[in-house]
């Protein structure tokens, strides 16, 4: 885990919360130390997915898209979103997705609606700023070098432009 001066700290793996030790004095005037969840705010979250995914998922038209070997993945459902992520992030032994539900946390669907939306990120803690882009469609291009730096994606077409 990621601790701050404050003793703040981030779960490894992705989450919508960092954990604080609280001390406190039980029934029996015996100091405890308890850890409590506290929610982040939804733009820190969205960070730290851009941040571990290398900027991925990005968004083309309504739709968020994140590269696949067969072309452009889709995500069209929360459920999507967040099996890409947990998929993206990896982890052996255990699931890195650690998502808390109570007042003060950003819930799944809250933060895919957030996810989908351009928008413009300042974190002063860290000094980044960056922009979403958003694409009005995806092409295919073939690819002559597989060792390209470059995205090819499939010319699937959107939902919404099917016939």
């Amino acid at each position: 885990m990621n601790a701050d001066a404050d003793g703040e700290r981030e779960p490894q793996g992705f989450s919508n919360f960092s954990e604080v030790e609280v001390q406190s004095k039980d029934k029996d005037g015996r100091a405890t130390t308890k850890t409590v969840c506290i929610g982040l705010p939804i733009d820190r979250i969205k960070l730290n997915l851009l941040d571990a995914t290398g900027g991925w998922p990005k968004r083309v038209g309504p739709l968020l898209f994140a590269p696949a070997a067969e072309g452009p993945l889709y995500l069209e459902s929360d459920p999507e979103k967040f099996a890409w992520i947990a998929g993206r992030l990896g982890g052996t032994l255990s699931n890195p997705i650690r998502w808390a539900d109570g007042q003060g946390k950003v819930t799944k669907a809250e933060f895919c609606a957030y996810l989908g939306r351009p928008s413009t990120i300042t974190m002063r803690s860290r000094g980044i700023r960056t922009t979403r882009r958003s694409w009005d469609t995806t092409t295919f291009i073939p690819r002559q070098d597989q060792s390209a730096a470059r995205r090819c994606v499939n010319p699937r077409p959107l939902p919404a432009c099917r016939p």
